[in-house]
C-alpha cells in the first residue's frame, strides 16, 4: 500500500533531499533521485482531478517561478502525465502550478 502523502510531507521530503544531497545534486539529478518520488507519484495517481489540483496548488504555494517547490511540481506532473484523467481534467490539474508543465 502506498503512503498517503500530503503537500507538507512532500515539502519535508524535498528539504530532506536538498539537505542530504545538496542543492547542486537536487537540481542536477532532480526529485527522481533525491526524494521518494516514485512513491509520491503512485499515491497521486489515486487522487481525483480536483484532489490532485488542490494538492499541487498547496504544494506549489505562492512561490516564485524557478523555486524548488515549482521544480518538484514540474517533476511530479511529468510522472503523472500518463494518469487516468481526461484531457480536460489534465488541463485543470496543470493549472495548479502554472509554468510547471
Amino acid at each position: 500500500m502506498n503512503k498517503a502523502w500530503t503537500p507538507e510531507a512532500v515539502i519535508e521530503d524535498m528539504k530532506r533531499g536538498i539537505k542530504m544531497f545538496g542543492t547542486y545534486t537536487f537540481s542536477d539529478k532532480g526529485p527522481y533521485e533525491t526524494m521518494d518520488y516514485h512513491s509520491q507519484v503512485s499515491y497521486l495517481k489515486t487522487l481525483s482531478a480536483q484532489e490532485l489540483h488542490d494538492f499541487l496548488k498547496k504544494l506549489r504555494g505562492r512561490t516564485k517561478s524557478g523555486s524548488d517547490r515549482e521544480y518538484v511540481c514540474s517533476a511530479l506532473l511529468v510522472g503523472l502525465d500518463d494518469g487516468p484523467w481526461t484531457k480536460q481534467e489534465w488541463d485543470f490539474i496543470c493549472q495548479a502550478s502554472p509554468g510547471s508543465y
